[in-house]
Parts: C-alpha cells; structure tokens; sequence
C-alpha cells in the first residue's frame, strides 16, 4: 500500500496515518488547498459507495417451495424471511459467480457456519438464518454475483434461472458508511482531509480506498495528459505480477456474463478462449480491432475488475499445463 500510495503524492495528497483494519479504518491527508478537502472527500466517497464490488444473492431455490411466500415445512420463518436472512450472509472470494447451498436436519438453529462453498468463504458464520424442527430437512441453493452497484429482481432477463427459482434484488455494495471531515489550518491557508471508511468485512477498508482511488485518477486521467509513470495502474492486480493462477483465469471468453456478441466476435478473431489469454493482451491491441469501441473496452474493463483482473498483465505459467481439464474443473464448480 504505501508503494501504492507514494505515486499519489505527485498529485498533491500525502499519506498522514491509515489504520489497517478488517471493517474500519481513517486515512488522513494533510496540505491539500483551501477548497480541496470537500472536492476530494465527496468524489471519493461516490465512488466507494458506488463503485466498489461484493458479493449478493441473485436468486435461491428452496426445495419444495415455488414462490417466497410460501411456508417451509418444519422452519419457523416463512421462505420470505428465510431470503431476507439469507441476503445479509456476507461471503469474501475472487470469483465473479459462484453457488453456495444448505443442507441440514433439524431440530437446530441454521446460521452463516452451515452454509457450504467451495470458491468462497463466509465472513459472518454467526449470523442467524431460521429455525429448524425435529425431523425436517432443508435443502437450498443460492446462486451468488460479484458486481457492484444495485440489480433488481425484475431484471433478470440475461440470467439464467431454474424452474421454481426465487430472483432477489441484489445490493452489491460492501461498504457500511463512509464519512469524512475537513480541518483547517489557521494559518497558511491549508486544510486537512480525514475519511473514516467502515466495510462489511468482504473487503477491508484499505482496499476499498485504493481500489476507488485507482478508478477516480483513471478516469480524470484519461484526457488530462498525465505522465503514465505517475499514474496508478488500473488494478491493484495488475500492479505486481500474479504469480498465483486465479480461478477467473481458467474461465472461457464466451462464458462471461453481460459481454456483447460483437465484442465476443472481436475476441475470438484474436484468438482469445479463456480469460487468461484476455487478460495478457493491451488495449492498444483490443482498440485496433475493428467494431471494437472505447464503450466496449470500458465494460470489458469494468467486468475484469470485478473479477480483481485488467489487461496487460504478467502472468508467469499461463498457458498452464492440462489447461482444459484444469478449466473444466473449475467451470464445474461456478455458475457461469
């Protein structure tokens, strides 16, 4: 983070104190102009409510119940009450879709801790879900999004549901609050900029910061002619060479979701399968194509961050050996 935070400096802000925390931590600036300090702190408080990925449940199937206002047999809440529990489990991972399910035997108290998931973890295994009664089984399925921002319910027309599947709206939005405050200083006309960010834990703090500031100087950036050397690099993936093969790497192009066909088309004639080789190539090198446009670039830029991945990357091993059954292996635990 402070090699991160040093290229920063050359746009006027210095690093005063950052508090390293799972949920909650205070950056502090100090020097900014007069004026500065609101300009900054709410562009930067936007874009981390705004903008920053985590996981929501996009739609659940609870076996033997079609619709959430139905009765489970032997749970206590009804299927509406079971969702809306469901939706606050809070779950940390890489992978842009994935599934987690729930099958247990009553008599117990179901919580966060008896929900199994292979690419993903919970964060709060204490969080209470329903009650179950002697005897009965409940069996669901939960299919999970990493996105950001708000998808409604009734806007699942590019997902692909089970018959008998409850759609849910879904809040991506990993950050609790974000508040800041600005200090004068009496004397030389200066001002102190302090922002106190608290998450849901699926992310800390510090990342969230980083990651929404990467975004904001990128995108002031692009028509301002800034010296690239001075820039932060569009992900704080792609700042260090991944030496660790991501999962989303193995995934195939033409599985990825909200990707149009004509820029699938464009990926193919470049001889792109999985997101592995995407992610080697430049934009320079996508921007040549033709029917490729800087619309198109920025969704497929947005897509890959969500998936903590960008372009020109360097990715030591890839092609890997046995890269189809290594891919199939992971397709067949996503939801993709």
């Amino acid at each position: 983070m402070s090699g991160y935070l040093s290229k920063i400096k050359s746009l006027g802000l210095r690093e005063q104190n950052l508090a390293d925390e799972n949920f909650s931590a205070i950056v502090e600036y100090s020097n900014l102009k007069r004026g500065m300090g609101t300009t900054i702190g709410n562009a930067l408080r936007r874009v981390l409510l705004g903008t920053v990925p985590g996981y929501a449940v996009r739609h659940v199937t609870i076996s033997g119940v079609q619709h959430e206002f139905a009765t489970i047999p032997g749970v206590k809440e009804d299927a509406q009450q079971v969702i809306m529990n469901l939706k606050k489990i809070i779950f940390k991972g890489e992978i842009s879709k994935t599934k987690a399910t729930l099958n247990i035997v009553g008599p117990c108290v179901v919580t966060g801790a008896d929900i199994a998931c292979s690419n993903i973890h919970v964060v709060n295994p204490d969080n209470y879900i329903c009650s179950l009664d002697k005897g009965f089984n409940l069996k669901l399925e939960m299919n999970l999004e990493k996105s950001s921002g708000i998808k409604l319910a009734n806007n699942m027309k590019d997902y692909e549901m089970e018959l008998g599947a409850i759609a849910c709206d879904a809040f991506f939005c990993p950050i609790e609050s974000v508040n800041f405050e600005v200090i004068e200083h009496e004397t030389d006309g200066y001002e102190d900029l302090r922002m106190h960010i608290v998450t849901n834990g699926s992310i800390t703090p510090n990342e969230a910061f980083q990651y929404s500031l990467t975004l904001l100087l990128e995108q002031l950036g692009k028509h301002a002619g800034f010296d690239e050397s001075a820039r932060p690099v569009t992900s704080t993936v792609s700042a260090k060479r991944m030496d660790v093969l991501s999962p989303n790497l193995f995934l195939k192009i033409e599985d990825l979701p909200d990707i149009s066909t004509r820029t699938l088309r464009c990926l193919k004639m470049l001889g792109m399968v999985y997101v592995g080789d995407l992610v080697k190539i430049s934009k320079e090198t996508l921007m040549k194509e033709p029917n490729f446009g800087e619309n198109s670039l920025n969704k497929l830029l947005e897509k890959l961050s969500s998936m903590g991945l960008t372009l020109d990357m360097n990715i030591p091993g890839w092609p890997p050996e046995n890269l189809a059954s290594k891919a199939e292996d992971i397709r067949n635990n996503s939801v993709l």
